[in-house]
């Protein structure tokens, strides 16, 4: 199934709706796993994984966590 920058944006937009939303109406790990899934296939967004695959991080934070642990905060 390939998506569409509309899917992308309108998957986008119920995401962050939905976690803002208060109640227990929020996404499922299935469904957050699916969003990021179609937005790398997209190129969207650059992701790096964990080694051991279970998380991921963009390259902006990796640089953010480097240089908080370089200058000892």
């Amino acid at each position: 199934m390939s998506a569409t920058w509309a899917d992308i944006q309108r998957l986008a937009a119920d995401f962050q709706r939905i976690q803002l939303a208060e109640g227990s109406k929020k996404l499922s790990e299935n469904n957050c796993v699916e969003l990021i899934s179609m937005l790398i296939k997209s190129k969207t967004i650059d992701i790096l994984f964990t080694t051991d695959g279970k998380e991921y991080v963009t390259r902006n934070h990796l640089l953010t966590e480097v240089k908080n642990e370089c200058i000892g905060r």
